[in-house]
C-alpha cells in the first residue's frame, strides 16, 4: 500500500487504481469506500480504462453509497468503448435491462459478443441464451481482420 501510495502520489494511474483498490477493502489501509471512489474516479479521468471499469462497478453495486446506475454509465461506457471485456459485458446488461440506457437487445447483442471475443465466458453464455445457439460461430472463437491488423506504420 506504502508503494503504491508514493506512486499515485506521482500521478501514476495504475497505482492510483490500486489504491483505490485497497482503500475499498481495507487491504494494508483502513477501509473506506469515499475515499476509495475518489481515487478511482481520478484515474478514470485520467484515462485508464481499468479504473474507469472499476469506477463503474463501484457507482452500481453501491460501494461507497447508494447505487447509481445512471453515474456509472458513462465511466462504463469510455472503458467499453477501449475495448475492456468486462465494462462491455455490464454495458450489455444495461442495454438488456433497459433501466438506465432505452433498452436495445442488439447492442446488448454486440457489447457481448465483443466481450466474449476477447475470452469473457458469462457473456458467451449471455449470447448464446439471447440467441438460442447450441454452438458457437467460429467468429467468436477466430479475431476478425481489425483485430490482427498490424498498427499503421509511422
Amino acid at each position: 500500500y506504502k508503494l503504491f501510495t508514493e506512486l499515485a502520489d506521482e500521478y501514476d494511474v495504475a497505482a492510483m487504481r490500486n489504491v483505490a483498490l485497497m482503500t475499498r477493502d481495507g487491504l494494508g489501509t483502513e477501509k473506506d469506500p469515499e475515499r476509495a471512489e475518489d481515487m478511482m474516479k481520478e484515474a478514470a479521468r485520467r484515462g485508464l480504462p481499468t479504473a474507469q471499469y472499476d469506477l463503474g462497478e463501484m457507482l452500481l453495486d453501491g460501494a461507497a453509497g447508494p447505487p447509481d446506475a445512471k453515474a456509472a454509465l458513462p465511466w462504463l461506457e469510455m472503458a467499453s468503448a477501449a475495448g475492456h471485456p468486462l465494462a462491455q459485458y455490464r454495458l450489455g446488461q444495461l442495454y438488456e435491462a433497459g433501466d438506465v440506457v432505452p433498452k436495445d437487445v442488439k447492442v446488448a447483442e454486440l457489447l457481448y459478443g465483443a466481450a466474449a471475443r476477447k475470452g469473457y465466458d458469462p457473456a458467451l453464455q449471455r449470447l448464446k441464451t439471447l440467441k438460442g445457439w447450441t454452438t458457437v460461430p467460429k467468429e467468436l472463437y477466430e479475431p476478425g481482420p481489425s483485430e490482427t491488423a498490424a498498427p499503421p506504420k509511422p
